[in-house]
């Protein structure tokens, strides 16, 4: 569970809840050591770009393709509803 701390710096979660809430959760006891195994390596290839800075110019768009969804299928996701864009004249 370090591993996963560390990639996401406690900026999505708490640590608190990487660290200890999320223990108590049905999912999370029902998940094998090698499918989190297999979801750490995966998540560290996904953010290996963005940590090494090669994906530092990433624009929202780049970084929800290349950095969102990837990660979110690696846990099953599969629905998706891209973000709407609305005239630039329009906002405020």
């Amino acid at each position: 569970m370090a591993g996963a701390a560390t990639i996401l710096h406690g900026g999505l979660f708490p640590p608190d809840y990487l660290q200890e809430s999320i223990r108590e959760l049905p999912e999370w006891n029902a998940l094998s050591e090698e499918a989190l195994d297999a979801f750490i390596a995966e998540a560290q290839r996904i953010f290996k770009p963005f940590a090494s800075g090669t994906a530092s110019r990433a624009n929202e768009s780049h970084t929800e393709d290349d950095l969102i969804w990837p990660l979110l299928a690696s846990v099953g996701w599969t629905a998706s509803l891209r973000q709407q864009n609305l005239s630039a004249a329009g906002r405020e």
